[in-house]
C-alpha cells in the first residue's frame, strides 16, 4: 500500500513494503499545474468513488491508449525506471536510489539497475584504459 501526501512542494511517500517515509521534492511546473485544479478537490487524479483496483486499471488502460497514440512499446512502470536510471546516470548512489524505489534490499536495486551506477562504470572504464 502507498500513502501519499503532497505538503511544502514535496510529495511524502509511505510504502507499507520497506516501511520507509521519503520526502521527494517536486518540479515548479509540477505544483504549479496542480494547483490550478478545484480547490474542493480531494484526489488529483482520483475522484475517490472507486476502489484502488479499479483506479489503477483505468490508469493503465489510458497510458496504453497513450503510448499506442504515440507509437511506443511499454508500461507505466517503464516511468520508474526512467527515474532510477537518471538518477544513477546523474550520479546518485544506488543506496539513495534504493529508498527512493522502496526497495526492501538493495540487493533488488543492484540486480537491476547495478549497470547505470555513474561510478561503478567510471571504475571500469578506468581499469580498461590502464591496460593500454
Amino acid at each position: 500500500m502507498l500513502v501519499y501526501l503532497i505538503e511544502n512542494g514535496r510529495l511524502f511517500l509511505y510504502t507499507q513494503k520497506s516501511g520507509t517515509p521519503v520526502y521527494l521534492p517536486w518540479p515548479p511546473v509540477v505544483l504549479e499545474a496542480l494547483s490550478k485544479l478545484p480547490p474542493d478537490q480531494e484526489h488529483y487524479f482520483w475522484s475517490g468513488q472507486s476502489t484502488p483496483k479499479a483506479v489503477v486499471g483505468d490508469w493503465q488502460r489510458t497510458f496504453r491508449k497513450l503510448f499506442a497514440i504515440a507509437g511506443l512499446k511499454g508500461h507505466p512502470h517503464m516511468f520508474r525506471n526512467t527515474f532510477a536510471i537518471s538518477l544513477l546516470e546523474k550520479g546518485v548512489s544506488i543506496e539513495t536510489v534504493s529508498v527512493l524505489l522502496s526497495h526492501r534490499n538493495i540487493r533488488v536495486t543492484q540486480a537491476r539497475y547495478n549497470a547505470w551506477v555513474k561510478s561503478r562504470q567510471e571504475l571500469l572504464e578506468s581499469a580498461v584504459m590502464k591496460t593500454w
